[in-house]
């Protein structure tokens, strides 16, 4: 084999192994960008126990509630990554309030804004809650 076939050789090998690795690096994005795209999603239900005054939703970015006085509606946060545990603010504890861990409790008749801020994200979810 000649000296040119050799080069040729081995600048075709080094070709290859760039494509290649220019293709594994876009599968890697490809990928990755699923997963933010998968992250950024929330899902939205809502459910009712009729058995109970208790009612509870898993969490779109904005959502609205509707409660009478002195009923409970638990708030689950599902697909949202996070590290740090959620804060949950009542703009109106004469409304409603909320504890520590989502449940909202309607006090009395009023609108008020229950605001979820998770400390390592740049999004809050807020519920607007309506008592009757």
């Amino acid at each position: 084999m000649s000296e040119k076939s050799k080069n040729r050789n081995i600048i075709l090998k080094i070709c290859l192994a760039v494509l290649f690795m220019i293709i594994a690096i876009a599968i890697c994005l490809i990928v990755l960008s699923g997963r933010n795209d998968e992250s950024s999603s929330e899902s939205s239900q809502v459910s009712s126990d009729s058995s109970s005054s208790m009612s509870s939703f898993v969490q779109e970015s904005s959502y609205e509630i509707e409660l009478k006085a002195g009923e409970t509606c638990k708030a689950e946060l599902t697909d949202v990554e996070t590290d740090s545990k959620p804060i949950w603010i009542s703009s109106d504890n004469s409304i409603a309030t909320v504890d520590d861990y989502g449940t909202i409790t309607a006090v009395s008749e009023g609108t008020c804004t229950v605001t979820i801020v998770m400390m390592d994200s740049d999004e809050n979810i807020s519920v607007t809650v309506n008592v009757k």
